[in-house]
């Protein structure tokens, strides 16, 4: 079976949580299904300016009535991919970012700031008792809130900015950009990939 070839699908299926990587979490006849977003396939210099990117492309949230299509069956848990999302989360926002989706650097921007705090907060919590058996309750540990920020924007302090050639649609370098450095570009790595996202 060729990678990520559908061996199955799960429609109209409830999202119940994300996982540290943020992929939605379901069940799928009691079985876990971890799902990841939908691929994007288009690629050129003007990513920037790419209109194509959906709320499919970004992942599925929490309490979203979702169809996916199973790509893995493990002994424990399905793998699956996005298809469509048929019922919104309230916590869904719009990114800011025109490259999310795109890019690899972030996982969590289609994700309302107060739902992206609890969403940390609760995995520390996770890790505590599945990795430290650490019972919040029962050891009468007070974990507080998150302190977040007025304003959770433009407080990077250092980026790496890759270099490269420019590609074609179809991953071929373009002809100019065999011969001519004008038509190198710099920005961003797209998801678990080497491809350059212009920036």
């Amino acid at each position: 079976m060729k990678k990520n070839e559908s061996i199955g699908t799960g429609p109209n299926i409830k999202t119940i949580d994300l996982n540290s990587e943020a992929h939605a979490v379901a069940k799928i006849n009691g079985k876990t299904i971890f799902i990841e977003p939908m691929k994007v396939n288009t690629f050129s210099k003007s990513n920037t300016e790419n209109q194509l990117l959906q709320d499919e492309h970004y992942g599925a949230l929490p309490d979203e009535i979702i169809d996916c299509k199973i790509i893995a069956d493990k002994k424990n848990f399905f793998l699956g991919e996005l298809i469509s999302i048929n019922t919104k989360s309230t916590k869904r926002i719009k990114p800011q970012c025109p490259i999310f989706g795109l890019c690899g650097g972030c996982s969590l921007q289609h994700l309302s700031y107060d739902a992206q705090l609890a969403f940390k907060q609760n995995l520390v919590l996770q890790n505590l008792k599945r990795l430290g058996s650490v019972n919040q309750i029962e050891n009468n540990i007070k974990i507080e809130n998150i302190i977040g920020m007025e304003n959770p924007w433009q407080y990077r302090n250092k980026a790496e900015f890759p270099i490269g050639s420019i590609f074609d649609s179809t991953f071929n370098l373009t002809a100019d950009s065999k011969t001519d450095s004008q038509n190198l570009h710099a920005g961003f790595y797209k998801k678990k990939t080497h491809e350059i996202i212009s920036t």
